[in-house]
């Protein structure tokens, strides 16, 4: 499997499991094209939604030291 510089995990990641789940999370659910319409385009909530909020807290957790 050739490994993408965006799947790389930047040098302060101590969970690197942790930082790709995020990662795919954080990809996926995105603020829709629409601004007006602030909702997630994968799962339609309002944005910001859960899984997103999650996933950036995921983010920062897998970065702590």
């Amino acid at each position: 499997m050739v490994e993408r510089d965006e799947d790389r995990p930047p040098s302060d990641v101590v969970d690197v499991r942790l930082w790709r789940d995020a990662q795919a999370i954080i990809r996926r659910h995105r603020q829709d094209a629409f601004p007006n319409e602030r909702r997630c385009a994968f799962c339609h909530q309002p944005w910001v939604c859960q899984a997103r909020d999650w996933a950036n807290k995921a983010d920062r957790l897998a970065r702590q030291r």
